[in-house]
């Protein structure tokens, strides 16, 4: 394969160069005739608009031939351009006066159209604003709606309340010794403050004892979350309005705790917390629950509980 390639571009590089063909002698002197007869013949117009010159290029020589020859293309040259006039007639004049019409209709048109957009644009602005107060308005009433519901709604409180009574002394024999003594002990009571009935739906919380050293609230801070267990009461209650109810707490009776406890509740050592939650909802609004939390703590000194801990404890909804 390789040899036939070689041999193709040996025979390509031997190959003689084309020689340039001579043009014909009839043709030569046909244009020259043409040639003198132009210039003998023909007289020069009397106005001319131009004058075209023909100018044969000198035969060019290579070799001792003449390459030169009558089909090589002649340079013509445009000594002056004929003059042109315009004259305008009536459907120029016609033009030019529908054109100037068109402007001014145009330029009418866009003015008013500027004005539409001006005023589209007022629009824009006077409904944007009146979206605004529209918007305002709603929310005013909605408030002033909800603030109606409020002042109608029943509001739910829970607090513990000291009650004391008389009670025989009990001696070490574990005998009566004649003798009354004052006792108190604790109740828990929830009362409707609101206009309107309230639907009581779970009551959580249980008393606990806490080290006094971790402070009256047991520990409790801001960050932390209420967990305040199952619920204690199984039915449900309609709590009208004004009405208060007492419910049983396992723990608000101190010496139900124990001997040692009760000993360490006297010294101080131990503080009994009470948190919990009350959960309700209104008749003004069934799908909506309010929850009231509270916190309680006793104290020794007073001889009583005392509300305390952080405020996620202590709110109402």
């Amino acid at each position: 394969m390789k040899i036939l390639v070689v041999a193709m571009l040996i025979t390509i590089v031997q190959a003689s160069p084309p020689t340039p063909r001579k043009a014909p002698d009839n043709q030569t002197a046909s244009s020259q005739s043409v040639t003198q007869d132009a210039d003998g013949k023909q007289a020069p117009p009397s106005q001319s608009p131009s004058t075209l010159h023909i100018v044969k290029p000198a035969p060019d020589k290579r070799d001792g031939q003449d390459v030169a020859s009558d089909n090589t293309s002649k340079a013509i040259r445009v000594v002056e351009l004929p003059s042109v006039s315009v004259t305008r007639d009536r459907i120029d004049c016609i033009t030019l006066v529908f054109s100037a019409a068109l402007l001014v209709v145009g330029s009418i048109g866009v003015r008013a159209a500027y004005r539409t957009l001006s005023a589209i644009e007022k629009q824009t602005v006077e409904l944007a604003r009146s979206v605004t107060e529209t918007a305002k308005a709603a929310t005013a009433t909605r408030d002033s709606a909800d603030a109606l519901v409020n002042s109608e709604r029943p509001w739910v409180t829970a607090t513990i309340r000291k009650r004391e009574y008389e009670t025989a002394e009990i001696g070490r024999d574990h005998q009566p010794t004649g003798r009354k003594l004052v006792a108190a002990t604790f109740d828990f009571f929830i009362k409707n403050l609101g206009r309107t009935p309230a639907e009581i739906l779970a009551i959580r919380g249980a008393p606990e004892l806490i080290d006094s050293g971790k402070g009256p609230a047991g520990g409790l801070t801001t960050d932390s979350i209420p967990d305040y267990g199952n619920a204690m009461l199984q039915q449900v209650w309609l709590l009208a309005p004004n009405e208060e109810r007492r419910y049983d707490v396992d723990g608000l009776y101190l010496k139900g705790w124990g001997e040692k406890e009760h000993e360490a509740i006297g010294h101080g050592t131990r503080l009994v917390l009470f948190k919990g939650q009350v959960v309700y909802r209104d008749t003004l609004r069934p799908k909506v629950e309010h929850e009231t939390r509270f916190c309680y703590t006793y104290f020794r000194m007073t001889d009583d509980f005392r509300p305390s801990g952080p405020s996620q404890y202590t709110t109402y909804t």
